[in-house]
C-alpha cells in the first residue's frame, strides 16, 4: 500500500520534477531544507511564521511515523517519502509568495486535525507480555492516512505543475469519485483525518480495557463490543454520507465555479474587440501575417533562449507600435482573430480615462476569466483557481493585485501553447509595472505575447531586444483599398462628379493619410457631409498633397462644424466640451438633459430634441460615435457619446472651437479653457441639485438598486451632479490659481456667477441633506477632502485672480464647516448610510447636528451618558459599546468594556501603532484590569438610570480572546493599526447578556449571576477554547503577522432569541466552515443553558462570506433558525442533527 500510494505521487510529476523527488530523513531535515530555499533567505522575517506553521506540521508527523515504524517493524523508508514529498510541494510553491504562505496555513490546518498518535506510539512500544498489539482496524487506519497524505500532496502539485510541453494524464488517488475544485477534495481529506482521529481514540479506548484486568473482563468486553459495533456505524455512516453527498457536491462544484467568477470580478473586456472587428475592412491587415517578425513570433517556442540578456524580451514577444491613429486597435482584433482557431489567445484592450479599462489588475482579471473560461473542463486548472480562493484574507471578496499576478504566472505555466495580445500599453495606468509583469510571464513555456501601444512607451523600449516592428507606412495598401471602396460609394450617391479620376483622388488621400487609419476614416466621414457640393469634396481632396497630420484633419471637422446654422454649432461645442472633460461617460439620457437644462429650461426634458445621439453624431461631423457605458455604478451598459478616437479628446483639450464674433474655428486655447469648463460643469451641477432635486427624503422602504433606478429615471443628472460637482470645482479652482501663477494673461472667468450658485446651493439646509442623500443612494461618499482644497482656494487664491463682487470669506468657512461635517459623517455614519441614505433626514441629523442643514425636529435625543467609569489603570475610552430596547419599549440595556490603561496606550490609542515585536512581549500583561459595565435606564417617561454594575473580567478569557482575534487592518504593514473582535449580546428583556462565551443574569437584588457557555459540541470547536494556550511573551520565535494576520483569525458571534430562551451561536476561521449551534434556557430568568442542536452543514461559504452576514431570526413557535449571510438566506431547523 505505501509503495502503491507512492508510485501513484510520482506518476503525477513531470520528468523534471521527478528526477528533482528526493527523500528526506527527517522533519529537521525539511525544516532546513526549507531554510535554504531562495525566497526564505531573501526575506526572512517575512517567512518566519510560514517556518512555524511547516514546524507544527512536521511535529504532528512524528509520532505517527512512529507508529508505523512498530506495524512495518522498522521500515524509515516511508517516512522519508511523505517528507520528500512535502518537500518538493513547498518548493514548487516557494516561487509564488501568497500561494507559498496559503500552503504553509493549510499544513498547519492538516497539523490541526491530524490523528494524535503519541499515545499510541508509547503503547506499542512496550516490551511487557500484556502490550497490546494494534489491530487490523488501525493498520487499515495508518495505511488509509498514508495515502491521504500522498493524495494531498497531490493535489498540490497539480496546483503549481509546470507543463514541459506534454499533455500527460494526472493520475487519481481515488478513482470513481465524482471530481471536485482543491479546496473541496480538502475538505474530504480533512473529514478523513477527523475519522481516523475517532478511530485512534477508540484504539486508546480499547486498549485501557485490555489492560484493566480480571475483574472488568465482563465490563471491558461489553464496551469493547459498543466500541467496535460504533467504529462500525462510522463507517456504514461515512459510506453513506459519500454516496448520498455526490448531488451536494455537484451543486457545491457549480457554486465554485461561480464563486472564482465573482472572485475574479473581470471588467467589460469584449466589447472594444468586438468593435474592432466590425470596423476592420475586407482584405486589410493581411500584411501583418506576411512581416517576417510576425512570422518569428509565429514561429517561436514561447520561451526565452538561453542567451536572452536578464530583463529583456526574446522572440516570444512581438510590440507592434504605431502613432496614433495607425490602426492600432483593428490590427490587435485582426491578430486576435487570426490565432483564434487554432490555440488559446486572450486579449485586452487598455482604455485611458475608464477606470474598469486602464489597470493591469483589469487586465489580469479579463485575461484569468477567459482562461477559466476556455478551460472549465479541465480539472487541473480550476485546482489552480480553487487554491487561491481556499483561504482568502477575511473580509475580502474579490482578488487582490498580488494573488492576480500569482494566479497569471501559474496558470500560464500550466496550458502549454497560448497567445497573449495586448491593446493601447501606453494607456495602462502603470505601464512600467506591466511590462515587469510581463517579462515574469514570459518564463512559461509556450506563452507568446504580442503589445501594440505608441511608441513611447519607455519601459517597452527598453526591455525588447528583438521583435519591434513599427506600423508606418505598412497599412497605405489597407488604406488604398479603404479609400476605393468609400470613394465609389461617394460617386454612386452622386455625392462626387461623374467621370471624376478615382485613383488621382486616392493617391492624394493616400498621401494626406500617411499611414493613418484614423485620417482616412475622418476624412470620408467629412467627405460624406451634406453641406459640401461635389466640387466642393473634390477640391478639399485635391487640395492635400503632403502628409496632413490628425490637427489639420481636426481642424478641417471644425470649420464644416462652423459651417452649420448657429444652433448646430452651439450643440456641438457644448457637446465637445462635456466630453472633454466630464470626469466619467455620460449616457445619452443624462446629456439630453443637461443641454435642456444649460438652455435654461425649468423642466427637464429628455425629449425634447428627437434622435438625439443620431444628431449629435451628424452635427460634430464623426468626432463623435455612439458607445456604451462601461464604468459607471448602475447605469452600465447604457448608450453613452464618446469621442472616435483618444487624440480628438487630447485635440479640443488643446484646442477649443471659438464662436466670437460672425466667426467661428479651432483655436490654440491660450489659456482658461479647462478652468472655465470645470467651473461651468461645476455651475450646471449646483444648479441642477438646488432647483431640479426635490429637497425632501428620497428613499423609502425600496432596495438601493431600486431607489437608485427610479432616480436615475426621474432625475437623470442626480448621480453626476452629485457624485462630481466638488471635483470640478476643485479642479477648476484648482487650475485658476495655475494660471494665476504662470501666465501673463489672466483669463476671463466667470467667478462671480460660480461663487453665487456656491452661496446658493449651501444657504439651503434641506438643499444639502437632500444632497448628501443621493450621493449615498449611488454609494459615492462625498469627497470632502477635495471640498477642504476648494475652501483654502477661495480664501487663498481666488481673490488674487478676479476681484470679486461679493464677500467670500462667509463661503470659505461654509465649505470648510461641510467638509468637516461630510468627514465625521464618514467616520461615524458611512456603514449605516449606504445602507440606508435616508436616515441622514432624522438619526443622522438628530445625533449628528451641523448648522448648514439644520437639525431634525421631528427626533428628540435624550442622553443616556452621565459618566466613565473611574479607576486606576483603566483606559479613557471603551473598547466597544452596545445597547438594546426591551420588547416592552420600557428599558434600555447599555453593555461596554473598558480595558486596561495598558492596552488603551499600546493598542487602542488612536492613530498610534506600536511595532509588533514591542508589543509581543509585554502582550500578556494587557489583559488584566479589563472591567464591563451594565446600565439599566427606565425610559417609559425621563430617562433614568436604574442599575449601573461594573464585573471584573477575567484575564485568561481576556487573553484567550487576544489570541482568537487580535489582528492587523494591513498585515505586512508594521506600523499598522490594531483590531480585535470583542463578542457582546444583550436579551431582548434587558435581563440577560453575553460578555465573550460567558451569559450573566441579573437578579432581583440587583446581583449578577455568570455561566460560561460550554462550547465543546465537536473536536473543532473545543480545540479553540483550549484554556491552556501558551502565553505569548518573548521573541524571535513568534511572528506576529503569522499570529496576528487575519488569515489566523477565530470570530465568534452569539444572538439572543427574541423571548430570550434561546442563544445562536456562530463562529468563523479561514478555510473552514462555520460552525452553527443552538443553546436553550428551559427556565426563565435563570442560568440553565445547555446544547439544543450545532451544524456545519453551510461548508461550501467560504469563510469570508461571514464578515456580511447581518441578521439572525429565530421562528416564534418553531424551533427553526433563520440567517442571511450574503445575499443568501438559510433556514435551520436546530433541534435536527443537520
Amino acid at each position: 500500500i505505501f509503495r502503491e500510494a507512492k508510485e501513484q505521487f510520482l506518476s503525477s510529476l513531470s520528468a523534471n520534477e521527478v528526477s528533482t523527488f528526493s527523500e528526506c530523513t527527517s522533519g529537521g531535515q525539511l525544516l532546513r531544507d526549507v531554510e535554504k530555499f531562495e525566497a526564505i533567505v531573501s526575506n526572512k522575517n517575512r517567512f518566519r511564521g510560514v517556518l512555524q506553521k511547516i514546524s507544527k506540521f512536521s511535529d504532528s508527523l512524528g509520532p505517527y511515523f512512529e507508529v508505523i515504524g512498530i506495524i512495518t517493524q522498522a521500515h524509515p523508508e516511508y517516512a522519508c517519502l511523505i517528507w520528500g514529498a512535502a518537500r518538493l510541494v513547498l518548493q514548487l510553491s516557494s516561487n509564488f509568495t501568497t500561494f507559498f504562505e496559503k500552503l504553509a496555513r493549510t499544513l498547519e490546518r492538516l497539523a490541526l486535525v491530524f490523528p494524535q498518535y503519541e499515545e499510541l506510539a508509547s503503547l506499542f512500544e512496550r516490551k511487557d507480555e500484556n502490550a497490546p498489539k494494534p489491530s487490523q482496524r488501525l493498520r487499515s487506519s495508518v495505511c488509509a492516512v498514508y495515502k491521504d497524505l500522498f493524495r494531498f500532496f497531490q493535489s498540490v502539485v497539480l496546483v503549481f505543475m509546470k507543463e514541459d510541453g506534454s499533455k500527460k494524464s494526472s493520475s487519481r488517488v481515488v478513482t470513481g469519485l465524482f471530481w471536485k475544485p482543491f479546496d473541496e477534495r480538502f475538505k474530504d481529506i480533512l473529514k478523513q483525518f477527523n475519522f481516523h482521529t475517532q478511530l485512534v481514540k477508540d484504539e486508546l479506548q480499547l486498549a485501557t480495557y485490555q489492560e484493566a484486568g480480571k475483574g472488568w473482563q465482563h465490563n471491558a468486553e461489553e464496551q469493547k463490543k459498543e466500541a467496535e459495533e460504533a467504529a462500525k456505524a462510522r463507517e456504514a455512516a461515512e459510506h453513506t454520507r459519500t454516496m448520498t453527498d455526490e448531488m451536494r457536491e455537484m451543486n457545491e462544484t457549480r457554486y465554485k465555479v461561480q464563486s472564482i467568477k465573482q472572485w475574479l470580478r473581470p471588467p467589460n473586456f469584449a466589447e472594444d474587440f468586438e468593435k474592432a472587428k466590425e470596423v476592420r475592412e475586407d482584405g486589410t491587415a493581411e500584411w501583418l501575417f506576411d512581416e517576417p517578425m510576425f512570422q518569428a513570433w509565429m514561429r517561436s517556442r514561447g520561451l526565452a533562449s538561453p542567451g536572452t540578456c536578464k530583463g529583456k524580451f526574446d522572440s516570444q514577444a512581438l510590440w507592434i507600435k504605431g502613432n496614433p491613429g495607425y490602426g492600432k486597435t483593428v490590427l490587435a482584433a485582426s491578430v486576435i482573430s487570426q490565432l483564434g482557431g487554432s490555440t488559446s489567445v486572450f486579449y485586452f484592450f487598455f482604455k485611458a480615462g475608464n477606470t474598469t479599462l486602464s489597470s493591469r489588475d483589469a487586465m489580469y482579471r479579463a485575461i484569468l476569466a477567459q482562461i477559466l473560461w476556455s478551460h472549465k473542463s479541465d480539472e487541473n486548472l480550476i485546482d489552480k483557481f480553487s487554491f487561491a480562493i481556499s483561504d482568502i484574507s477575511a473580509g475580502q471578496s474579490i482578488a487582490s493585485l498580488h494573488e492576480l499576478t500569482e494566479l497569471m504566472r501559474i496558470c500560464l505555466r500550466s496550458i502549454g501553447e497560448c497567445f497573449i495580445v495586448l491593446d493601447g500599453v501606453d494607456e495602462c495606468e502603470d505601464s512600467n509595472a506591466l511590462v515587469k509583469d510581463l517579462l515574469q510571464f514570459t518564463t512559461a513555456l509556450g506563452l507568446k505575447i504580442a503589445m501594440f501601444s505608441r511608441p513611447n512607451v519607455i519601459s517597452l523600449s527598453d526591455s525588447m531586444q528583438e521583435l519591434q516592428l513599427s506600423i508606418g507606412k505598412s497599412t497605405s495598401g489597407d488604406i488604398r483599398r479603404f479609400l476605393s471602396g468609400s470613394l465609389n460609394m461617394l460617386v454612386e450617391d452622386q455625392l462626387l462628379p461623374l467621370g471624376v479620376d478615382a485613383d488621382v483622388l486616392i493617391d492624394h488621400l493616400a498621401t494626406g493619410a500617411d499611414g493613418m487609419f484614423l485620417w482616412a476614416r475622418l476624412m470620408i466621414t467629412y467627405l460624406n457631409s451634406l453641406a459640401l457640393t461635389p466640387k466642393e469634396r473634390t477640391r478639399t481632396i485635391m487640395s492635400v498633397t503632403f502628409p496632413d497630420g490628425l490637427e489639420n484633419m481636426y481642424g478641417r471637422i471644425v470649420k464644416l462644424i462652423c459651417s452649420r446654422n448657429r444652433p448646430e454649432q452651439q450643440l456641438a461645442k457644448w457637446i465637445i466640451k462635456w466630453i472633454t472633460f466630464s470626469q466619467r461617460q455620460l449616457t445619452t439620457h443624462e446629456l439630453q438633459a443637461w443641454r435642456s437644462l444649460d438652455n435654461g429650461a425649468t423642466d427637464i426634458e429628455c425629449d425634447d430634441l428627437p434622435h438625439f445621439s443620431k444628431a449629435i453624431v451628424m452635427i460634430c461631423g464623426g468626432l463623435i460615435e455612439v458607445g456604451n457605458i462601461k464604468q459607471s455604478a448602475y447605469i452600465v451598459g447604457e448608450p453613452c457619446l464618446q469621442f472616435i478616437h483618444l487624440t480628438a479628446r487630447e485635440y479640443f483639450s488643446r484646442f477649443e472651437v471659438s464662436d466670437k464674433g460672425d466667426t467661428c474655428e479651432s483655436l490654440p486655447t491660450g489659456v482658461g479653457l479647462e478652468a472655465r469648463s470645470h467651473l461651468e460643469i461645476a455651475q450646471s451641477c449646483l444648479k441642477y441639485l438646488t432647483y431640479h432635486m426635490p429637497a425632501q427624503r428620497l428613499s423609502e422602504r425600496l432596495s438601493l438598486y431600486t431607489i437608485s433606478a427610479k432616480l436615475n429615471k426621474d432625475f437623470p443628472l442626480s448621480n453626476y451632479a452629485a457624485s462630481y460637482w466638488i471635483d470640478h470645482l476643485h479642479k477648476g479652482l484648482a487650475e485658476s490659481e495655475r494660471l494665476y501663477k504662470t501666465s501673463s494673461s489672466i483669463p476671463t472667468l466667470d467667478l462671480d456667477s460660480m461663487m453665487t450658485a456656491l452661496f446658493r446651493f449651501l444657504s439651503q439646509d434641506l438643499v444639502l441633506v437632500s444632497w448628501i442623500e443621493t450621493s449615498y443612494i449611488f454609494y459615492k461618499v462625498p469627497a470632502f477632502e477635495s471640498l477642504q482644497k476648494c475652501s483654502d482656494l477661495i480664501r487663498s487664491a481666488i481673490p488674487k485672480v478676479r476681484n470679486l463682487e461679493q464677500d467670500i470669506s462667509g463661503l470659505y468657512e461654509d465649505l470648510r464647516d461641510l467638509s468637516h461635517y461630510l468627514e465625521e459623517l464618514d467616520n461615524a455614519w458611512s456603514s449605516q448610510l449606504f445602507k440606508s441614505p435616508g436616515i441622514i433626514w432624522e438619526e443622522v441629523r438628530a445625533f449628528t447636528p451641523c448648522r448648514l442643514v439644520g437639525q431634525s425636529s421631528s427626533t428628540k435625543v435624550n442622553s443616556l451618558f452621565i459618566d466613565n467609569p473611574t479607576r486606576q489603570g483603566l483606559s479613557t475610552t471603551h473598547l466597544c459599546k452596545i445597547s438594546i430596547t426591551s420588547s416592552d419599549r420600557s428599558l434600555v440595556g447599555v453593555l461596554s468594556i473598558w480595558p486596561s490603561r495598558l492596552y488603551q496606550e499600546r493598542i487602542h490609542n488612536g492613530k498610534k501603532t506600536v511595532p509588533e515585536q514591542a508589543l509581543l512581549n509585554e502582550i500578556y500583561g494587557i489583559c488584566s484590569d479589563w472591567i464591563a459595565r451594565y446600565e439599566l435606564w427606565s425610559v417609559a417617561y425621563s430617562p433614568e438610570r436604574t442599575l449601573d454594575i461594573s464585573i471584573e473580567l477575567a484575564p485568561d478569557e481576556i487573553w484567550l480572546q487576544i489570541q482568537h482575534s487580535l489582528w492587523k487592518d494591513v498585515p505586512r504593514e508594521e506600523k499598522a493599526l490594531w483590531k480585535l473582535q470583542f463578542p457582546l449580546a444583550i436579551s431582548p428583556n434587558a435581563h440577560q447578556f453575553t460578555i465573550l462565551r460567558t451569559v450573566y443574569n441579573l437578579k432581583s437584588s440587583a446581583e449578577v449571576e455568570s455561566m460560561v457557555i460550554p462550547l465543546s459540541f465537536n473536536d473543532v470547536v473545543s480545540r479553540c477554547w483550549t484554556p491552556d494556550i501558551p502565553k505569548m511573551t518573548l521573541g524571535s520565535k513568534t511572528s506576529s503577522y503569522s499570529r496576528f494576520g487575519y488569515n489566523e483569525l477565530y470570530l465568534y458571534w452569539f444572538t439572543f432569541s427574541t423571548e430570550g430562551r434561546h442563544l445562536f451561536f456562530m463562529d468563523m476561521k479561514a478555510g473552514t466552515p462555520p460552525n452553527l449551534a443552538v443553546f436553550g434556557n428551559s427556565t426563565p430568568d435563570a442560568l440553565e443553558w445547555s446544547l439544543e442542536g450545532y451544524t456545519t452543514t453551510i461548508s461550501y461559504l467560504r469563510s469570508d462570506f461571514l464578515w456580511n452576514y447581518n441578521k439572525v431570526v429565530f421562528h416564534p413557535q418553531w424551533p427553526v433558525v433563520a440567517l442571511a449571510i450574503r445575499g443568501i438566506a438559510f433556514a435551520w431547523p436546530f433541534q435536527h442533527s443537520e
